[in-house]
């Protein structure tokens, strides 16, 4: 048998291999931690974002920042880009910063670090951004939902899948259409 984070991943093999007469479709569970982090709903003035995954190509860490510069002119805003890495996407994101966010004023870079930092990090965040355009699954995605946090996410993969109607969604690889996501969010108190 064959056991499948994803319908999506399950349709998109199956599509290349053929049709598979012992499956199923098992989805990950999440650490029950991130039930119980206790946020505030309402956006402060300072608009705090959190993004949760290590830098790769596919992930669109600096596509984000582009979208968030121009925000970031208008309001008091922070991006948290948690999760590290080396490489052609870190090198793209230092670049786009370079042009977004030449002081270091609205946007702070983790390395990996633990569960529980990640869950302190939720816990100031008002807006949970997920812009990878390649996923199985999407891990953390999960643990923003489970968190109640409000997320804008990526309508690449099986993502449309995993958040269901539990957030909005965008383009990952269009700056403008993350900002206009985001927008959508800050405009509309009771998305």
């Amino acid at each position: 048998g064959v056991i499948f984070l994803s319908n999506y991943t399950s349709n998109l093999i199956q599509k290349s291999c053929g049709n598979l007469n012992n499956y199923k479709v098992i989805p990950h569970g999440v650490n029950e931690l991130f039930f119980k982090v206790k946020k505030n709903t309402k956006i402060s003035e300072k608009i705090v974002f959190t993004y949760v995954s290590n830098y790769d190509l596919y992930k669109n860490q600096w596509v984000v920042v582009k979208a968030l510069e121009k925000l970031n002119k208008n309001c008091n805003i922070e991006l948290n880009l948690v999760g590290g890495g080396e490489g052609p996407a870190k090198n793209r994101l230092v670049n786009q910063l370079k042009i977004s966010d030449p002081k270091s004023k609205f946007v702070k870079m983790y390395d990996f670090v633990s569960q529980k930092k990640i869950i302190e990090i939720m816990k100031n965040t008002d807006i949970f951004i997920f812009a990878s355009s390649c996923e199985t699954f999407g891990i953390t995605l999960l643990e923003g939902m489970a968190a109640g946090m409000v997320i804008a996410c990526s309508n690449k993969s099986s993502i449309p899948e995993i958040i269901e109607d539990g957030g909005l969604l965008f383009d990952p690889e269009n700056h403008l259409s993350i900002h206009k996501t985001i927008m959508t969010l800050i405009d509309n108190a009771n998305l």
